[in-house]
C-alpha cells in the first residue's frame, strides 16, 4: 500500500492505533520525536516498526502539546490515536491540532487540523 504512493503524493495516516509509542525515542529519532508517552505497548512496537518500515512520521510525537489524550477510561487518559504522514514531506508541516468530541467511555470523535 503505500510502497505504491508516489514520492510526489502526500500520504497521511491517521487512526485509533490502540497502541503506545512511548515516550523514548533512542535510535527511531527519523519517526519518533521527543514528545511521545507512557511505554511501549505491543501495538505501539507494531505501529513503530510500521513508521520505520515506509519512513513514516509519527507526528503526534514530533509537536509538544499540553493535551495529547486520546482516549479516557476509569478515569485514566492515554493516546491511542496517531497521525502518521511521510518523513520526507516533514518540512512541510507547521503544526497540527487534536480536539477530542463526545467524551463518553463508548463514543468519541477525534479531530485533527494539520497546519501546512
Amino acid at each position: 500500500m503505500c510502497t505504491e504512493i508516489p514520492d510526489v503524493e502526500t500520504a497521511l495516516i491517521a487512526g485509533d492505533f490502540n497502541g503506545h509509542v512511548g515516550e523514548r525515542n533512542l535510535a527511531i529519532e527519523r519517526v519518533h520525536g521527543r514528545y511521545g508517552s507512557g511505554a511501549v505497548n505491543p501495538n505501539g512496537e507494531r505501529l513503530i516498526d510500521f513508521a520505520v518500515a515506509y519512513d513514516l512520521a509519527i507526528l503526534n510525537t514530533f509537536f509538544k502539546k499540553k493535551d495529547y489524550n486520546t482516549y479516557e477510561s476509569g478515569g485514566q487518559e492515554t493516546q491511542l490515536d496517531y497521525i502518521l504522514y511521510k518523513r520526507s514531506k516533514m518540512s512541510e508541516v507547521r503544526n497540527f491540532k487534536h480536539f477530542n468530541f463526545f467524551k463518553m467511555p463508548e463514543e468519541r470523535l477525534s479531530v485533527y487540523m494539520l497546519y501546512l
